[in-house]
């Protein structure tokens, strides 16, 4: 057994140890690099020993944008391997086939039952996320900030003006109440232009740019001569609007559009699409072949990263107590969100012991730690659902499928975190809009980009998302998150997999379904299917 564990953890424990190892043998020879007169590291060494992390996390960095197109239009399509959408139809199907050879009168009925059924587990599933994801973010804005560089207000408050109001010239004041009111003007604006540029951002006036360009617009305050005048309530602000550029990926841009390609795609069907199809499906097979092919070399990778950044950090215990900070907050969040939050609900809706549902699939919570694949896990959670749980035949082969998929609590949750952390640590002001936008980009990123075992796809992921909020290079901080990522994975796949499962008690409930003897003859049927 202990063997067995090593080795379907093989993977997480090189990249484990190859982090730690890269922060052990920076710190040991940092003392012997300094060739600067005030002690640090000559800036030209310190870029040769960097270059291969560098290039190999740039090799991540390119795969983003192609990633999430093909993923998330893929998504709405079937793949070869008959996937939960599919099974749900032939499931509808084969119901009303032999519905129609007992009772024609009942056809209706059956149909309008199996649409009520996929919305409400669309809307249970949709909401469940998305509470995730507010929830997340909400704690990380509350607690995160402690683990701010910076500890004072003051100084925050300067190095939020700074980013806010860069390429502006901005006399320095000593009255207290000019400077109060230009931070107000100041935050004001750039709200504003936080919700315009999240709307110009997901409607681009081009396919092409949103792979390597963002484009937004900025707003210019114009100061006056004499600042006093800030004060009087009859001053018009003058400004000007500036159109600029920023050389990076447009993750608002490349979702929308691949989620409407993936609509599209599945509304003309296949005989229509067939070329492009194609495309995206071969498209989607390269990209990930170059990723695995990068996940393996990951121990290397995140050596000689964690070699190079251990180098440039001045106090290594610093960054030590923020991240022990961080883990301890989401640790703490999933532990709410599954011992709080779930059985609460499931109160509400069933009137049942919660903590009884815990017992009966814990079998399934163990294969869900142990492999960190929801879908390994769907057999024994259906198992145990259905025979446990006495769960209806008709939930337990639509819901939990679909779940496996489209029901992502733990990382709805656990992306938003991450961002806003890596956003504090980068001195990236974080505003409310910018949290409703990353919230919602953080349940589609979960729902649409299917998971892999592995770090290379969240990292991906997790880049992805901290570029939502505006943070340059998030993979610098993103690297010391990620050393414990093999333990944060595999909470959230046991997050996700309980989740499921009562979302289809709860789905169960409020619809009434019950087993009848169509239910049987199915299960039985798609059991056999499966066994084979």
């Amino acid at each position: 057994m202990k063997q067995r564990l090593i080795d379907t953890n093989r993977f997480a424990l090189y990249t484990v140890f190859a982090v730690l190892t890269g922060v052990f043998f920076a710190q040991i020879i940092k003392g012997f690099l300094h060739t600067e007169p005030n002690g640090k590291i000559d800036h030209q060494l310190l870029r040769y020993l960097s270059l291969p992390g560098v290039i190999y996390m740039r090799s991540f960095i390119l795969i983003i944008a192609p990633l999430l197109v093909t993923s998330l239009s893929l998504s709405f399509l079937p793949i070869k391997s008959e996937n939960p959408f599919d099974k749900l139809r032939r499931f509808n199907d084969q119901k009303q086939k032999q519905q129609q050879r007992r009772q024609q009168t009942k056809k209706k009925t059956a149909k309008l039952d199996a649409q009520k059924l996929i919305i409400v587990t669309f809307i249970v599933f949709g909401a469940f996320s998305l509470l995730a994801s507010i929830f997340g973010a909400c704690l990380m804005l509350t607690f995160g900030s402690f683990a701010s560089p910076y500890s004072t207000d003051h100084d925050n408050d300067d190095d939020a003006d700074e980013f806010l109001a860069m390429n502006q010239t901005i006399p320095d004041v000593s009255d207290e109440n000019i400077r109060n009111q230009k931070h107000y003007i100041i935050h004001k604006y750039y709200q504003h232009d936080t919700i315009y540029n999240s709307f110009l951002n997901i409607f681009p006036d081009n396919m092409i740019t949103p792979f390597f360009i963002s484009s937004y617009s900025k707003t210019k305050i114009l100061w006056p001569a004499n600042l006093s005048t800030l004060l009087d309530p009859n001053y018009y602000i003058e400004t000007q609007n500036e159109k600029l550029i920023n050389y990076k990926a447009n993750m608002l841009s490349l979702c929308i559009i691949s989620l409407c390609l993936g609509v599209i795609l599945q509304k003309l069907g296949s005989d229509r699409t067939k070329r492009i199809r194609a495309l995206l499906y071969e498209a989607d097979t390269i990209i990930h072949y170059v990723m695995q092919f990068l996940m393996k070399l990951l121990p290397i990778g995140m050596f000689c990263w964690m070699f190079a950044e251990s180098l440039k950090m001045a106090s290594l215990s610093e960054m030590a107590l923020k991240l022990a900070y961080f883990y301890l907050i989401a640790v703490g969040a999933f532990m709410f969100w599954l011992f709080v939050f779930y059985p609460v609900v499931y109160i509400i809706f069933t009137r049942e012991n919660p903590f009884k549902l815990y017992k009966n699939i814990l079998s399934a919570i163990v294969i869900a730690f142990g492999s960190c694949s929801s879908a390994i896990t769907l057999p024994e959670t259906m198992r145990c659902m259905r025979k446990n749980c006495q769960l209806s035949n008709r939930i337990c082969q639509t819901v939990l499928p679909l779940g496996m998929t489209l029901h992502m609590n733990g990382p709805a949750m656990y992306f938003p975190m991450t961002a806003i952390f890596v956003a504090y640590i980068n001195r990236t002001p974080v505003g409310f809009y910018s949290v409703i936008v990353l919230c919602l980009f953080a349940v589609i990123m979960s729902m649409g980009v299917p998971p892999v075992i592995g770090t290379g796809t969240t990292m991906l992921n997790h880049m992805a998302v901290a570029s939502v909020l505006g943070v340059d290079n998030p993979q610098d901080i993103l690297a010391y998150v990620l050393a414990f990522e093999w333990m944060m994975e595999r909470i959230r796949t046991s997050t996700n997999i309980i989740g499921d499962c009562f979302a289809a008690k709860c789905i169960e409930r409020i619809l009434n379904i019950q087993d009848d003897e169509l239910d049987d003859e199915n299960y039985l049927e798609v059991e056999s299917e499966e066994k084979l």
